[in-house]
């Protein structure tokens, strides 16, 4: 054998050796990554059957297609994409040129068909996956429910915070809103000429009328009844007196004398109480049947919004016959040329009223601000966490899920007793130069109930658990959903990446053994 044949050999041998690294090589990443997919398609399988199939066959069946698909597509996806691009005719490709040099071919419409159906394909295993894994590792320990109640309680923490500064502000706007108001309504009905006062006592002096005649019955009383006990007693000494008149004739008439005048005194007393009561009822009748004017009720009523700390219930009762008056005028023959906007101000009027009654709560029960107080009380109150790795989770998260249920309801009916202004409403406060704090006014009760109703449904209901992890990548803690989803990824990925590098083995061995022709 020639020196120059054993060469030959020796190269020969060589490339055998290669090439059979090279393939054992292979074959252990195509055996890695079958194991990715074996995995992968358990997690997708599983992922199935929990959330979308209730049968393990449909879900088994399903999942082993997809990873299939997947596994052949991952190796091979370089080379279907080459071998597409290889099979199309040139003059049918379109050239993708940069810096006026064609640089290769722009990808075919089979092509791009090919990779969508893979992307679908990657996405529907690597979804399932990710709802399986994101869900073992959030809502299959404590982790997960720990972090909702984290998610509520913050949010609800911080919504007793705005709602009682809107309330604050609201408390000291709205009679300075009322106040305004009732200027404007004077000026109007004065206008019309509705202006008079036809009563010459007003609603304090009957007040003041009906506490001095109550006075007057207290003191009567106790002298009546002094009275009556001298009398009483004058009476007893006079039947005394009466069993001995034949021998003590002087005794009986001293007795009959002071019997005489006691039943003068007691009489006398008598009137006078019967008098003060007289009075007193004709003061409580005067002020139940105590019908203001039009000037005065105005004026009341701005005297009374003007008072510290008003009464709400005698605002209340001022509107009602405000009201009635509007209504009176209304129904008369003369009706004034502006009476639509008088009565458009006196609803106006009326609304703000509302508004601070449901924040003072008329009805004596308790108030907005007393419920922030005890909100807030509450709100420290530790709740235990649903532990699923615990026997008594069931109950436990029944409890947990109440309690919520419970303070989120409460914290709705705050809500929707702040009033909500519109962008007019809030430029009339700066046009009428009241000041006010902006973000409080800018409460919107409908924005804030929404967000309770969707945090309710998120939290506390057995939503989807598709739904519900999902919801954890774009929530307040989304670490651990992003670990979910990589790993989720990762196992479907691992075999493009083996493919990618088979493919690339593959490009050098071809370039190698073209150089090796040319020489």
């Amino acid at each position: 054998m020639s020196e120059n044949d054993a060469k030959k050999n020796m190269h020969r041998f060589k490339n055998i050796e290669k090439t059979s690294r090279e393939s054992n090589e292979q074959q252990v990443l195509t055996v890695a990554a079958f194991c990715f997919a074996i995995v992968s398609w358990m997690a997708t399988a599983r992922g199935l059957q929990a959330y979308v199939f209730s049968g393990g066959v449909e879900a088994t069946l399903i999942s082993f297609g997809i990873q299939s698909i997947l596994f052949v597509f991952n190796l091979r996806l370089p080379f279907f994409i080459e071998k597409i691009g290889e099979l199309t005719p040139k003059e049918e490709r379109e050239e993708k040129i940069r810096n006026n040099k064609v640089v290769g071919y722009k990808k075919t419409f089979a092509q791009k068909i090919a990779i969508v159906f893979y992307a679908i394909v990657l996405s529907t295993s690597s979804f399932f996956s990710f709802v399986y894994i994101g869900n073992e590792l959030v809502y299959k320990h404590d982790t997960g429910y720990a972090d909702d109640n984290t998610v509520l309680m913050s949010f609800y923490r911080n919504q007793l915070n705005e709602a009682e500064k809107a309330i604050d502000e609201n408390l000291r706007v709205l009679p300075l809103r009322a106040s305004n108001k009732l200027s404007n309504l004077q000026i109007k009905m004065s206008e019309a000429g509705l202006i008079k006062s036809s009563q010459s006592v007003s609603l304090d002096d009957l007040n003041a009328k009906k506490s001095d005649a109550s006075k007057v019955v207290k003191e009567k009383q106790t002298a009546f009844e002094n009275v009556e006990r001298e009398y009483n007693q004058a009476k007893s000494d006079y039947e005394d007196a009466k069993a001995t008149r034949y021998w003590k004739s002087d005794e009986f008439e001293d007795a009959r004398t002071n019997l005489d005048e006691k039943n003068k005194a007691y009489t006398a007393a008598k009137n006078e109480l019967t008098q003060a009561q007289n009075d007193l009822t004709d003061a409580e009748d005067a002020l139940t049947n105590y019908k203001p004017s039009s000037g005065s009720l105005v004026m009341e009523m701005l005297v009374e919004f003007l008072k510290p700390n008003f009464n709400i219930n005698d605002i209340n009762k001022y509107m009602e016959d405000l009201v009635n008056y509007v209504l009176s005028i209304g129904e008369g023959e003369q009706i004034p040329s502006n009476y639509a906007e008088i009565v458009e101000t006196v609803l106006e009027i009326n609304n703000v009223v509302d508004d601070y009654s449901r924040l003072k709560n008329a009805n004596d029960s308790e108030s907005a601000e007393e419920k922030i107080k005890q909100l807030k009380i509450d709100a420290e109150g530790e709740l235990t966490i649903p532990n699923p790795q615990e026997d008594d989770f069931e109950d436990t998260k029944t409890m947990w899920v109440t309690e919520w249920g419970t303070r989120l309801e409460n914290l709705r009916e705050l809500v929707w007793s702040i009033p909500t202004y519109s962008e007019e409403e809030i430029a009339a406060f700066t046009a009428s130069d009241i000041e006010i704090n902006k973000d409080a006014v800018q409460y919107d009760s409908t924005d804030i109930s929404n967000e309770i109703d969707r945090l309710e449904r998120n939290k506390l209901t057995d939503i989807n658990v598709m739904e519900k992890v999902c919801l954890l990548i774009s929530g307040k803690y989304p670490l651990t959903a992003i670990v979910a989803l990589f790993i989720a990824t990762e196992l479907d990925m691992i075999s493009l990446l083996v493919g990618v590098v088979i493919y690339w083995m593959s490009k050098v061995n071809k370039d190698t053994d073209k150089e090796k022709v040319l020489t």
